[in-house]
């Protein structure tokens, strides 16, 4: 069974303890990972090391002694399975000193590549396998290459299968194993209720998009601007925001700055670093817009994921305007389940105005079938399985 390692730092799998006192939601993209092994009447084997926080930076958890770096990581972590309503009964801690060859360990990129990697290079070794999700790879992304290349027994994995993607080859070109595809779920309230012939033939626009000229600390994001040009991850969402009071006649724009960018009171503007937009995303009852539409575009990542929005929309019964290259691997295809465009908004105004009624009813129908078949928490699970086997796990 893979060990879980640090998963009360971020809120990839649960929520965790910084969130409850930020009165943030946790999107929580993978927590059908824990109730479904959970589900398998096994321990949730989870490892602890007392190397990240869930509150504290790393340029200032790093620093502390051992000793009270361990305290707060239990503390954190006991917090964690409290909020996560999860029995200590049915976790089991692995110790570092423990982990062997016969071990394979899951960790998410986001905060688990980065920080004082050399304390964990001994103990990771040891392993059979250390599987690295590469969500959020933009930010730090060489820092987080240059600590994963020390492993032997890595694996890299992600949303969508990126290996040609531009962005991940520059960084990762090192790497020669199978990439692995390790989705998110799509949770069962997102479900089509209105008939496609009785919605708005306008276009959804959602998500929310960096200014990362504004964000802080400014090296994070020196390699992302400088592989790409761009201010921003998602710059279709940009161009639809910035441009929208001249789109409403095709485009509903839901699309919101990641912060208050332009605060320029240093208590507010340090009151809004918490304060994002993730908040308005689900003060929206989203699943009621995507019922409104015909249409949904959820821009991707130029560094080659899907939102998780995207398939949400498509659960709905709207018919997704996406880039292909960002689907690679999921068994969802152009002209079979979406409609693509070519990441610009030109491209997305020129799919709207030629896309025929009765072709997108059909793949609409299509791509919701499609999701709720494939992405629902038991298959996206089975599908976990089946890609982690391929590093010798049963």
């Amino acid at each position: 069974m893979v060990i879980l390692y640090n998963p009360h730092i971020d809120d990839f799998l649960g929520e965790p303890p910084h969130f409850r006192i930020l009165h943030r939601r946790p999107l929580k993209k993978y927590g059908f990972l824990i109730s479904e092994m959970l589900a398998g009447q096994e321990p949730l084997r989870i490892l602890f090391d007392a190397e990240l926080s869930a509150f504290l930076p790393n340029s200032v958890f790093s620093r502390l002694p051992r000793l009270m770096r361990r305290l707060i990581a239990t503390v954190e972590f006991n917090v964690w399975c409290k909020l996560n309503r999860l029995s200590r009964a049915k976790v089991e801690c692995v110790s570092t000193e423990h982990l062997s060859g016969d071990d394979t360990v899951l960790a998410f990129s986001y905060k688990a590549a980065c920080g004082n990697f050399e304390r964990r290079l001994a103990y990771f070794r040891r392993c059979r396998a250390v599987v690295f999700h590469l969500s959020h790879y933009f930010v730090a992304t060489r820092e987080k290459s240059d600590n994963l290349r020390r492993l032997h027994n890595v694996f890299l994995a992600g949303d969508t299968d990126i290996s040609d993607n531009f962005y991940f080859n520059r960084h990762f070109g090192w790497y020669q194993r199978p990439f692995l595809v390790l989705p998110f779920a799509v949770a069962p309230r997102f479900s089509c209720r209105i008939p496609y012939a009785e919605r708005d033939a306008k276009c959804l626009a959602t998500g929310s998009f960096h200014d990362l000229t504004r964000e802080e600390p400014v090296h994070k994001y020196v390699d992302y601007i400088t592989s790409s040009g761009l201010s921003t991850y998602h710059p279709l969402r940009k161009a639809i925001f910035d441009a929208h009071k001249t789109l409403t006649d095709r485009i509903v724009c839901r699309i919101s700055p990641f912060r208050d960018y332009d605060n320029i009171n240093l208590v507010r503007r340090f009151i809004s670093h918490f304060n994002i937009s993730q908040k308005n995303y689900f003060a929206q009852d989203i699943v009621s817009l995507y019922n409104q539409y015909r249409y949904a575009v959820v821009g991707e990542e130029w560094s080659g994921f899907p939102a998780l929005g995207a398939l949400e929309a498509m659960a709905c019964g709207a018919l997704l305007i996406g880039h292909p290259n960002c689907f690679n691997g999921l068994d969802i295809f152009p002209d079979e389940h979406f409609v693509a465009h070519d990441g610009t908004l030109a491209g997305l105004l020129k799919v709207l105005s030629k896309i025929e009624f009765d072709k997108a009813r059909a793949l609409a129908e299509a791509g919701r079938h499609e999701v709720a078949s494939r992405f629902s928490s038991k298959s996206v699970y089975r599908r976990w399985l089946d890609e982690l086997s391929k590093v010798g796990l049963s």
